[in-house]
């Protein structure tokens, strides 16, 4: 009985603090759009700010799979997606995709070639 009255205190506690971070990624991501002067109301799809944070979760999920960060958009937001939104994103929202991306190991030549 104790073990379960345990169980239940700690773990919503600990679903909390988990979700911290991902709120302070959100206030981040939008104060940098901000401070760059981003206009919601001129970006199809993304005139409000929590549209722009779902379009950074997003931009967020296509780059951790390799994929271009407009990818999966309806094509008219993509072509509304600024540099700067994408910048924001991965500053605040997924830094781990700015790691430079490793360098491909040149061919080695045909033999003969010296």
């Amino acid at each position: 009985m104790m073990w379960r009255l345990a169980a239940m205190t700690l773990i919503p506690g600990t679903l909390l603090f988990a979700a911290a971070p991902a709120q302070a990624d959100e206030k981040g991501y939008l104060s940098y759009l901000d401070s760059r002067g981003f206009k919601y109301q001129n970006s199809p799809g993304l005139i409000t700010p929590s549209g722009a944070v779902k379009a950074g979760e997003l931009i967020c999920q296509n780059l951790r799979r390799g994929r271009p960060a407009r990818d999966r958009f309806d094509k008219k937001i993509a072509d509304g997606i600024p540099k700067l939104m994408v910048d924001a994103a991965q500053n605040e929202m997924c830094p781990e995709t700015l790691a430079a991306a490793p360098t491909p190991t040149p061919a080695a030549p045909p033999p003969g070639w010296a």
